[in-house]
């Protein structure tokens, strides 16, 4: 919103098309007047386009205002030239509308000129695609997304202004592998603007691609078969069959692949059969265990290691122990559910090991590389999240990959069920031949967000595999719930104490559910105001942050209002100084030193969580913005780290006093309040109250419909497409 002069005052003027505007510049509106009530009248502005005058005298002012080298008397020259060659004044000032960085001043001036106009090229091109497509359905961001991406293909041209708008008109889908942020469904809305026909090639080609996406987004599959292929298209659009999907997919290059009846994105195929080829080699590759001495020798090691530890081994552990050090196989598994001991097991382990080879240890997220550290700090070794580990390469993706090799003798991944398909490849290729991984995990937690159900696959090939079954955390409610949750069964009624179960979630109103979140407060309290300390899990995300609900988005309005409304805004955004907040995409950050120069880079994960701490400014040189927005938040990570986190990824923020169980996995509370919603049962099932309970520590609090949470008990996760055990079984 911003106000204009006119000759009878200032008037209100709204409308996304306002949005990187420059104040004290001119331009034409086009739009309607509207009257509100009670603010008065307002223009709403459909198109912005900047004013150029049609007199001669105004346009030899125009540019000698607005292009640097460019005085009076050389405008003078330069609109008189033109004219001279024929063209009109009205010629001329199109011209300068539509392509002001193509004047060339170079007849009639030595000096070097250009358009002062902010931005430049990028600039001149996000506002070309905003003021002519723009409006509620569509983000600013994406249009600032769109113009830097055309500006760095087209800059060079002479006409970079048409040729954007004649790229983007012909194939507005082709941006969606470039631009990131910029999907199928934000592309499918500005070519409807454009009358981009339902079938024509590019975008059906596009949609193909967004099925896959979809599909196995939505449901954890590496690939759609032809009958879910189907079904997905059919659900997006019913004129467009899959064959003609699949044809447009394959005449425009989009990335998939059809591998016999499965298709694939291209990341997900060549992660799957890269990932089958390295178990292979494994497999059929012996390695020297871990432990070399006589099994005597060994049993002693692990005896005095278990004493140093402070830990009394049971028979299923020594077993264990005994067996991962004196395994050929260089893969392992140690799974296992909550408080049987897989970690205490890596402590005895790494005890042994660590003073005679080079160990890693690693986790998907940043929490849970926090719990392992904890557990391996006794022996001067840290854990660190995986994309940490691997590093950042100077081109994008990862430092450490198939030509650079990892140094470790011994890996120790840790929450390996949260693993999904690209990023175990990315490890597995990074590890030496010869090296041993030890994978830790349950199986009957949820299994990765992204596709793929790595550590399912893991355990159904001939790997060292151990499984442990006596629990040792406590004799405790929390773990006998867990247990028989696993099961698919459990007596909720029966009192424990450590387990408070509520038997009932009525409906969502702003009374139910404030007296929920009071629950959540006396548990607040109780652990001194510690968030990483409680937490309340909820499967749903998606809600209305204004309409009471069974979701995370109008529970973390509410409690954001709640302990942190009175903390200063941060302009430009929906944040507040201090609130808790939770990262929801991999990146790779630069962080700058006092002086403003970048020196090193940092990983974050999805996943990770902390708080907002502060924010920085944007300076009067910075080239994207005006001085004065935001140029990066300051964040303080629960892991440890204090970063700087780009305004440019704001959007992959969210709040996080509430948290969905997918989110919280790799996490421990000491308390835990699980709001147990319903669904469908291909979202709702027992591995998502499974690993909502298990991350309970001292106390459980479950909230929901007795009969609701049985039959969500009896529901098992759904299985996932993957074909990483045939590929590596077949040899294909």
């Amino acid at each position: 919103m911003g106000r204009i002069k006119t000759d009878e005052g200032t008037l209100a003027v709204t409308g996304s098309a306002l949005a990187g505007l420059k104040e004290y510049s001119t331009y034409e509106f086009n739009g309607a007047t509207k009257t509100h009530p009670i603010h008065g009248d307002s223009f709403c502005v459909d198109v912005v386009n900047v004013f150029v005058p049609s007199s001669k005298s105004a346009i030899i002012s125009y540019l000698s205002k607005n292009y640097s080298g460019v005085g009076t008397k050389t405008a003078e020259k330069y609109v008189d030239q033109c004219l001279a060659s024929g063209s009109s004044l009205k010629d001329l000032r199109e011209t300068i509308i539509a392509n002001p960085f193509g004047l060339d001043f170079s007849k009639v001036t030595t000096r070097k000129t250009n358009s002062t106009d902010k931005g430049g090229v990028r600039g001149a091109i996000y506002r070309l695609l905003s003021t002519r497509l723009g409006g509620p359905d569509t983000s600013d961001a994406i249009f600032r997304s769109l113009a830097n991406y055309y500006a760095k293909e087209l800059g060079e041209l002479s006409d970079p202004l048409n040729s954007a708008w004649e790229l983007f008109t012909q194939n507005p889908y082709a941006p969606i592998r470039s631009v990131s942020g910029y999907g199928f469904q934000r592309a499918d809305i500005l070519g409807k603007k454009l009358n981009i026909p339902n079938d024509a090639e590019p975008r059906i080609a596009a949609l193909a691609t967004y099925a896959i996406d979809e599909g196995c987004g939505n449901s954890g599959h590496t690939y759609l078969d032809y009958a879910d292929f189907s079904e997905k298209i059919s659900s997006l659009d019913r004129g467009v069959s899959v064959n003609e999907a699949i044809q447009a997919a394959i005449s425009m290059g989009e990335p998939i692949i059809q591998d016999g009846n499965r298709f694939y994105l291209n990341k997900y195929f060549f992660a799957e059969t890269q990932l089958a080829n390295n178990f292979q080699f494994r497999i059929k590759s012996p390695v020297r265990p871990l432990f070399q001495r006589h099994v005597n020798e060994l049993n002693k090691a692990i005896g005095k290691a278990s004493k140093e530890v402070g830990i009394n081994l049971d028979e299923s552990q020594h077993k264990a122990v005994l067996g991962i050090l004196g395994s050929s196989q260089s893969i392992h598994t140690l799974t296992a559910g909550p408080g049987a001991g897989k970690t205490a097991l890596v402590e005895v382990i790494v005890s042994i090991l660590h003073s005679k080879m080079n160990i890693g240890f690693c986790a998907p997220t940043g929490k849970a590389a926090k719990c392992l550290s904890a557990r391996v700090s006794k022996f001067n070794a840290k854990a660190t999240t995986i994309h940490s580990m691997l590093g950042v390469g100077e081109r994008g993706g990862f430092l450490f990959n198939e030509s650079n090799k990892l140094s470790f003798e011994l890996l120790v991944v840790d929450e390996s069920s949260m693993l999904e398909v690209t990023i175990m490849n990315s490890v597995m290729s990074a590890v030496k031949q010869g090296v041993h991984v030890l994978f830790l995990g349950d199986a009957k937690q949820l299994p990765s967000v992204g596709p793929g159900d790595c550590l399912a696959n893991l355990l159904q090939l001939p790997f060292d595999h151990h499984r442990l079954t006596k629990t040792h955390r406590n004799d405790g409610g929390i773990l006998e719930v867990i247990n028989s949750a696993g099961d698919g069964q459990c007596d909720l009624i029966r009192k424990r104490s450590d387990v408070v179960f509520i038997d009932e979630l009525p409906e969502a109103t702003e009374q139910n559910v404030a007296n929920v979140l009071n629950i959540y407060d006396a548990e607040f309290k109780a652990v001194g105001g510690d968030f990483s300390a409680v937490g309340l899990l909820i499967a749903r995300r998606k809600g209305d942050p204004t309409c009471a609900g069974w979701n995370t988005t109008y529970l973390n309005t509410v409690m954001r209002e709640k302990y942190n409304g009175d903390s200063a805004k941060v302009a430009g955004t929906t944040f507040r100084v201090n609130d808790r907040i939770i990262i929801r995409k991999n990146l790779t950050l630069t962080q700058p030193d006092y002086e403003g120069i970048p020196i090193e880079k940092q990983t974050v994960v999805n996943g990770d969580t902390g708080f907002i701490r502060g924010y920085d400014l944007k300076e009067a040189d910075d080239e994207e913005s005006s001085a004065g927005t935001i140029k990066s938040l300051i964040l303080e990570l629960d892991d440890g780290r204090t970063l700087h986190y780009s305004a440019a990824f704001i959007g992959s923020l969210d709040l996080a006093y509430c948290m969905t169980v997918h989110s919280a996995q790799g996490s421990e509370y000491q308390r835990v309040i699980s709001i147990c919603v319903n669904g469908a049962p291909n979202f709702i099932h027992r591995g998502i109250l499974f690993t909502s309970w298990s991350r309970a520590q001292t106390k459980l609090t479950i909230i929901g419909e007795q009969d609701a949470i049985k039959a969500i008990l009896r529901r098992p996760c759904p299985p996932r497409n993957s074909f990483l055990v045939e590929r590596v079984c077949s040899g294909n």
